[in-house]
């Protein structure tokens, strides 16, 4: 009987990261104010997904030494350049949205 479970890999993190990094978009062309949660959201979400791969990683490099017979189910897991870069992408965009919040507020406010 062959085990054909699907697992997810370094690509399929990165990919998600990618995707929440991008849907700032939708949140921008709704021309409603962005609340504090929805503009936090596009970071912190990208963050987890980065701190789960590292900490997957870190647990297998751990079984890896202690020879371990745990089953290793995401050994493919490895955060790399890409997933940094993207998670970096995700802090910029989180930076440009209260910017633009704090401009769009600040014109408010002197008229």
């Amino acid at each position: 009987e062959k085990n054909d479970v699907v697992r997810p890999d370094t690509t399929s993190f990165n990919t998600v990261m990618h995707a929440w990094t991008h849907c700032h978009n939708n949140i921008n062309n709704s021309n409603k104010h962005i609340s504090d949660e929805k503009e936090w959201c596009v970071s912190e979400r990208v963050m987890k997904l980065l701190l789960m791969m590292e900490s997957i990683h870190r647990d297998n490099y751990q079984k890896q030494q202690t020879a371990s017979d745990a089953p290793n189910t995401l050994k493919n897991v490895i955060p790399n350049t890409a997933s940094y870069s993207i998670a970096i992408k995700a802090w910029g965009v989180t930076a440009a949205q209260k910017a633009a919040q704090y401009l769009k507020d600040s014109n408010r406010n002197r008229r």
